[in-house]
């Protein structure tokens, strides 16, 4: 099972979240950023892009007998400051 908190979605089943995302409009890429985990428990970052469009996921993943049971996703756009911080920050 997969959470995906921001648009209040689950997804139920390998079967399932293998068709939402091979039928996803577009050709996207994910390029793994950051991998932690365990036996039990792991957390990706990932950035994901069709070449025009980026974003970034975090994903919090529940594993038994080294499968993926359950995901909870946050997905996060690019997006600008919301106001002018340049004087504490530097562009990443």
């Amino acid at each position: 099972m997969a959470e995906w908190r921001q648009t209040r979605e689950r997804i139920v089943g390998p079967d399932n979240f293998i068709a939402l995302n091979t039928t996803y409009p577009g050709r996207w890429r994910c390029t793994l950023q950051d991998l932690l985990g365990d036996d039990n428990r792991m957390i990706t970052q990932v950035e994901i892009s069709d070449g025009s469009h980026t974003l970034y996921a975090t994903s919090f993943f529940t594993t038994e007998a080294g499968r993926i049971s359950h995901a909870r996703e946050f997905f996060g756009d690019v997006v600008d400051p919301p106001y002018d911080r340049t004087a504490w920050t530097e562009p990443l």
